[in-house]
């Protein structure tokens, strides 16, 4: 590789590190190396006096380089390439080597889950070739070298993302009105950034944190006109925080404690009147809005909330809370103010030791004898 070449790969390098800190990319920059398998179109030398003809010549290599794929949404990315690529043709008269810089440019459109295919374009900067004459008695002779040109060229291809750093790539160059070759490259790319570092773990759309599912941690879907609850979020297993205020959701689904890692959900101003059973599984969860729904009842196995901290159910159809809302130790505020109806409290809640306020209405009906645990415990009424 000669001088100005190593520069090119310096800076294409360079670049690429550039914008890995400077983008919002969803796969960030990567390795990738390879084999291919070239049909090169040559014209083999002749005699003076004899016609030339042309052959189709196989021809294999490899390519070494770097990606950078940025994430434009979750079903679309744009991917920029820089490879360096050898490859050798062997035949019975001539030999040839070609030595190239691969530039590349595509869109990588998602087909279904972790497959893409992309349709782009490519230029490739020929550095050196040497073509080498093998003669009858066993000589060879060499024809050319050092020859230069540039060719712009279009390719299609798949990639299969593996996992969250490695991916499987097939790409196969275009014949295009002069091109001299059709080229086949089949590889792998490897990611050198943190993949948990892009995308930053925060969604407001919710296709790209569908795409995205596995990095999730805070997803905000407020007023987004849900009328049912998308049962992909319950894909989401790092999913810690969830906004669902103001929408039009009827009810929380059975599955809902799959997201162990729960810590905040917030489902206020919708219109729901069911809560699973399974709510209680949701061990992680601290803080729980439920304010201006439905909800005439709320299930026993919301005293099996351990970590929950503060719990609204204000604006609702209540008119009594379970006894096991004791099993909440861990309690610090709680407001049911503005239910229908004579909201009574239970005796339970004398037990809760780390309760702090306690938040009601002027009809709410307490328990005899009232006497909290937490003796600095506030009341306000509204």
């Amino acid at each position: 590789m000669n001088r100005n070449l190593l520069l090119r790969v310096l800076v294409m390098m360079a670049i690429s590190f550039f914008c890995s800190k400077n983008t919002s990319a969803q796969k960030g920059l990567a390795f990738s190396g390879g084999v291919q398998h070239s049909r090169i179109l040559t014209v083999p030398i002749q005699a003076p006096g004899t016609q030339n003809f042309v052959d189709l010549d196989p021809a294999y290599g490899f390519a070494v380089g770097f990606d950078y794929r940025f994430g434009l949404n979750g079903n679309l990315d744009l991917k920029l390439g820089l490879r360096y690529s050898y490859r050798n043709s062997t035949s019975s008269h001539l030999e040839y080597r070609y030595y190239y810089l691969e530039y590349a440019l595509s869109p990588i459109v998602r087909v279904y889950k972790d497959l893409w295919i992309n349709v782009g374009m490519q230029l490739d900067n020929l550095n050196e070739s040497r073509i080498i004459e093998k003669r009858t008695d066993g000589s060879i002779s060499n024809q050319a070298g050092n020859m230069q040109s540039n060719r712009l060229s279009f390719f299609s291809g798949i990639n299969y993302d593996i996992s969250k750093r490695l991916a499987f790539e097939i790409k196969y160059t275009l014949p295009f009105k002069n091109m001299d070759y059709t080229n086949l490259y089949a590889g792998f790319t490897f990611v050198l950034m943190n993949p948990k570092k892009s995308p930053t773990g925060k969604f407001t759309n919710l296709n790209e944190a569908i795409a995205n599912a596995n990095v999730v941690t805070d997803l905000i879907l407020q007023r987004k006109g849900l009328t049912v609850f998308p049962l992909e979020i319950l894909e989401m297993p790092e999913l810690s925080y969830l906004y669902l205020n103001g929408n039009q959701l009827s009810a929380l689904p059975d599955d809902l404690g799959k997201l162990i890692k729960l810590k905040h959900l917030f489902a206020a101003n919708n219109k729901i009147a069911y809560l699973p059973p399974q709510l209680g599984n949701l061990k992680a969860l601290e803080e729980l809005d439920l304010s201006y729904n439905r909800l005439s009842q709320l299930p026993d196995d919301i005293g099996e909330l351990t970590s929950l901290k503060f719990l609204k159910l204000n604006d609702n159809n209540l008119t009594e809370l379970p006894q096991s809302i004791m099993k909440l130790q861990n309690l610090i505020e709680l407001d049911v103010s503005n239910n229908a109806g004579l909201l009574r409290i239970p005796q339970a809640i004398n037990l809760l030791g780390n309760l702090e306020t306690l938040i009601v209405d002027e009809s709410t009906v307490f328990p005899i004898p009232f006497s909290p645990a937490n003796p600095r415990m506030e009341i306000i009424v509204k």
